[in-house]
């Protein structure tokens, strides 16, 4: 039981669980290998008395640096293929459709639209259900942020169709509220025992013996010739 020119929006939400935040792990390097070393200019002194154990420990650690680099960069290509190979999941799929509530879909329903079809009878009803969160795509998104700045949505578009199962029963006048069905079930049921009531004929002879008849029946008489 409704009121009267009910309208409502319905949206639909999902819960959609981001990915945990990846920490990269990286190869620990020497500290001579994460800071900046300045050119140090060269003289004729330094090249005559330079000793072989500092050329030596200067080559071991630029072979040392060159080694972890090269270790660095594989890990981070193994990684990228491992990433790229692995099934895309829910959050890849649905990130750039769902709202930061979880709102993925829309439906405006209008139940006067329906009150002829559903009059007296139970019917289904499909309802567009419209995305109005989801975020343009890469390709177009950066054209569309140049004219217009921010965040580029697309337009509202269909994403879903939500099925109801309707049914309008008019209140009597001078029906209370607790004479009328509290549910679909219920106002079916009723209305196909009043259906029965309402096509239900007898025939027959009717006799009473004494009293009065305490209900009326109306009764169609058999002809004998």
């Amino acid at each position: 039981m409704v009121l009267n020119d009910l309208e409502f929006q319905l949206t639909l939400q999902t819960k959609l669980t981001p990915p945990p935040r990846q920490v990269t792990s990286t190869i620990k390097s020497s500290s001579a290998a994460v800071k900046t070393l300045k050119p140090q200019k060269s003289s004729v002194f330094n090249r005559l008395l330079g000793s072989p154990r500092k050329k030596k420990e200067a080559e071991r650690r630029q072979q040392q640096e060159e080694a972890e680099r090269l270790a660095q960069e594989q890990f981070e290509r193994e990684m990228e293929a491992k990433r790229l190979s692995a099934p895309p999941s829910a959050w890849d799929l649905l990130h750039t459709l769902v709202a930061p509530d979880g709102s993925f879909a829309r439906a405006y329903v209008c139940l006067k639209s329906y009150e002829q079809q559903a009059y007296g009878r139970q019917i289904t009803v499909d309802v567009p259900c419209y995305n109005e969160w989801a975020m343009e795509d890469e390709r177009t998104a950066s054209s569309v942020k140049s004219k217009h700045g921010g965040v580029a949505r697309r337009p509202p578009y269909k994403i879903a169709k939500l099925s109801l199962q309707l049914l309008y029963v008019p209140k009597p006048k001078g029906a209370k509220d607790e004479e009328m069905p509290r549910s679909m079930n219920s106002a079916i049921r009723e209305l196909k025992e009043a259906e029965q009531v309402a096509s239900a004929r007898w025939e027959g002879v009717l006799s009473q013996q004494g009293g009065d008849c305490p209900v009326s029946v109306t009764t169609t008489p058999s002809l004998h010739v």
